[in-house]
């Protein structure tokens, strides 16, 4: 039997789980320099440590490198005898207050992309043209009120070429 099919099953199984109960993250902090909501971690783990805990599993985060020996963001999470583990590189930055922004960024990024967490980037879908219109929506589960927007994309315009202005032809 292939081990490296069913060694971190549990994990996986585990996550999945938490992906099934897990509820949008309420944007309650705001961004006055682009005037966008966000959440920040403390809020991101306030959810998400009691659906650990229920799942038994165990998040831990910390400062490590690359197998080059840069800077990198660490993610483990254990169940059991099982491990997941997740590396990812950050920025070289000298100024400790800027590196700590950074770090914290990443760590937001990094448990939001592991969970499938919903959330919407609204500065970039707003200064990209893409945001058509946003629909608000309101859900209330254990005492937390979950407000997020989901993006309208415009369809794009069709493009016309004819033969001769295609680079690869």
């Amino acid at each position: 039997m292939d081990k490296s099919n069913t060694i971190n099953k549990a994990i996986f199984e585990k996550l999945l789980a938490i992906q099934k109960e897990i509820e949008p993250i309420v944007k309650s902090d705001t961004n006055p320099f682009f005037k966008s909501r966000y959440f920040d971690i403390n809020t991101l783990l306030g959810v998400l440590k009691p659906i650990l805990s229920k799942h038994e599993l165990v998040l831990t985060q910390g400062l490590g490198e690359t197998f080059l020996g840069k800077p990198a963001l660490v993610t483990v999470i254990r169940c059991n005898d099982e491990t997941e583990k997740y590396t990812l590189p950050i920025p070289e930055i000298a100024d400790p207050q800027k590196f700590g922004s950074v770090v914290s960024y990443y760590r937001r990024y990094a448990i939001q992309s592991l969970f499938a967490l919903e959330s919407i980037d609204d500065d970039g879908n707003t200064a990209s043209g893409k945001v058509a219109e946003q629909e608000k929506h309101e859900a209330v589960s254990s005492g937390r009120v979950v407000q997020s927007a989901k993006p309208v994309v415009k369809p794009k315009a069709p493009v016309t070429q004819d033969d001769n202005d295609v680079p690869w032809n």
